[in-house]
């Protein structure tokens, strides 16, 4: 076990520079949100004194959420995991009467323009976890699998020896899925940079320091949402290019 750890680390160092020259999306769902952005550019919603900051599902501090999957950031976009389907009756209300933004907006961002700060979604990390711990294969909702394996030994190392007991039975049990995203939190704070780097490559979803500049963005209609495929195989052909 010693030596395999050993080796698991080693791979870890080899394959943690973060790889270059590929696409980022980030979704946002109100022209509210594309204002902020277009204006000052991808930066953190939460820092050290925001209110609240330390909630179970709250983003981290300093940090800007972006995914290697098109299909991940619709979600956002519209707001709720529902691409292909038709707008509810509420939905359509809330709309209509400018509680909800009608346009969405996917930015899309070149992974060249992010800073050497770069580090795996904790919810991924808790999933990781989770999955880990209990000699499971890892399934994620955009379509990532890695066999139990092959999710690194560091993360259940980690969280022996900084998460305590009553957190990690509970991500181990997972009743909540907020308890993944706070062990994840944890097991982040005390992974090298070597790590970080290392799962940001195997993992889908990522986060970084910022500010970014999206190099462009797209505009969705939120009542076309039936149209789009979940998959966002037909995005490029209904989304409006923005710039």
């Amino acid at each position: 076990m010693i030596i395999i750890n050993i080796l698991n680390e080693i791979n870890t160092i080899i394959a943690s520079a973060f790889k270059t020259n590929f696409i980022l999306y980030h979704g946002c769902p109100s022209t509210e949100c594309y204002d902020s952005i277009r204006k000052q550019g991808l930066i953190p919603k939460i820092n050290k004194n925001t209110k609240g900051k330390n909630g179970k599902l709250t983003p981290m501090i300093d940090s800007i959420y972006l995914t290697k999957k098109l299909s991940y950031a619709l979600i956002y976009a519209f707001w709720a995991n529902m691409v292909g389907s038709l707008l509810t009756p509420d939905e359509v209300e809330k709309i209509n009467n400018e509680i909800y933004s009608k346009y969405g907006y996917v930015f899309i961002i070149n992974s060249n323009d992010i800073s050497d700060n770069v580090k795996p979604d904790e919810d991924t990390i808790g999933e990781l976890f989770y999955h880990k711990i209990n000699n499971l294969d890892y399934s994620s909702e955009t379509g990532l699998t890695i066999k139990h394996i092959d999710i690194p030994d560091f993360i259940i190392n980690i969280a022996s020896q900084y998460v305590n007991k009553t957190t990690y039975n509970k991500a181990v049990k997972y009743d909540d899925y907020g308890d993944l995203a706070r062990i994840g939190k944890i097991i982040i704070r005390y992974m090298t940079v070597e790590q970080k780097l290392y799962l940001a490559n195997l993992v889908d979803n990522i986060s970084d320091i910022g500010p970014i500049i999206p190099e462009h963005c797209y505009r969705i209609n939120k009542f076309d949402r039936y149209l789009y495929k979940a998959d966002g195989s037909n995005f490029f052909e209904l989304a409006e290019k923005i710039y």
